[in-house]
């Protein structure tokens, strides 16, 4: 049913090869340590996060039908390419940049100025009846708004006295241009929390106007928009269980998910839904912009095409 697809995902995030190879002293080994650890933890993040993403190359940017809407720059001190950035947001997309040695490549695009770097602390994220720590400690830099909006605050300790900007949006051009002004990758991959996806879902609203699908019902389904001859599909995982632990090396049963709605962003009302592999056809709503579907069971893994 997938095969011969392709992605309609509105986010990427990117690997730059050049920066890559430039930064790794190995000859074998290149995918070990903490070299990608940053993407790997950003990419597990967004996708817990229920967001469709893939992951692009710096030599994609030079596409000129690249059709992403934001681009995620994640937590590197050195880029090859970021004139290309600009030159994307500038023209009407969106881009996110991570990390508190990313966000100083970009001080002067995100509106901002940084004044000081604190190193190693834990960084809590929301509100005092409402927030959540990060599974490491991170450097987080201190900065001074100037055109940009301050989105989100951190706060360093659990009394929330210490706060600092976590979360800047600018306009660039006909885009816009978001920092995150810590790390947090190898932070998320030692300490998951719903607080951090929460974090993510509520960054990516103010980068994009509206999704192109959403998922209500529960946190444990990671999903994927895609195209195949001409019909959206959308694939829905069960990522309930320990997947996480590495301490579990098997497991022999898998709980379904039930009632969960899978809200798609269509152009027009579908002829049909159908669910694969069962190739089931499912009743929907239409409201002249979303087309809803309600699934009572998700067991481990659907496609639903709509035609």
């Amino acid at each position: 049913y997938l095969f011969g697809s392709e992605s309609l995902s509105q986010i990427a995030v990117l690997f730059d090869g050049k920066t890559a190879m430039k930064m790794n002293n190995k000859a074998y080994g290149f995918f070990e340590g903490s070299l990608l650890d940053g993407i790997n933890g950003i990419l597990q993040c967004f996708a817990d996060s229920q967001q469709s993403v893939d992951v692009i190359g710096e030599w994609e940017l030079d596409n000129p039908a690249l059709r992403y809407k934001l681009i995620v720059v994640p937590e590197w001190s050195e880029l090859s390419c970021k004139d290309k950035f600009l030159a994307f947001a500038e023209n009407g997309g969106s881009l996110l940049i991570i990390g508190s040695g990313a966000t100083k490549l970009f001080e002067k695009e995100l509106g901002v100025s940084i004044t000081d770097t604190v190193k190693q602390k834990r960084v809590f994220i929301g509100d005092k009846y409402d927030y959540c720590s990060f599974g490491e400690l991170s450097d987080i830099n201190e900065v001074k708004v100037l055109t940009a909006v301050a989105a989100e605050n951190a706060f360093l300790n659990s009394d929330f006295s210490d706060i600092h900007t976590a979360l800047t949006v600018n306009g660039l051009g006909k885009g816009k241009i978001a920092g995150i002004y810590f790390d947090i990758g190898q932070q998320y991959i030692n300490g998951r929390t719903a607080g951090a996806c929460d974090f993510v879902k509520r960054t990516v609203s103010k980068l994009l106007q509206k999704p192109e699908l959403t998922v209500i019902g529960s946190r444990n389904i990671e999903v994927a928009l895609r195209r195949n001859c001409g019909k959206k599909e959308v694939v829905l995982l069960n990522c309930s269980g320990p997947h996480s632990d590495p301490n579990t090396f098997t497991y022999d049963e898998l709980l379904p998910i039930c009632n969960i709605t899978v809200k798609v962003k269509t152009e027009n009302k579908p002829e049909k839904v159908v669910r694969q592999p069962e190739n089931l056809q499912l009743d929907f709503e239409w409201d002249g912009e979303y087309t809803a579907v309600k699934l009572e069971k998700l067991e481990i893994m659907s496609v639903i095409t709509l035609d």
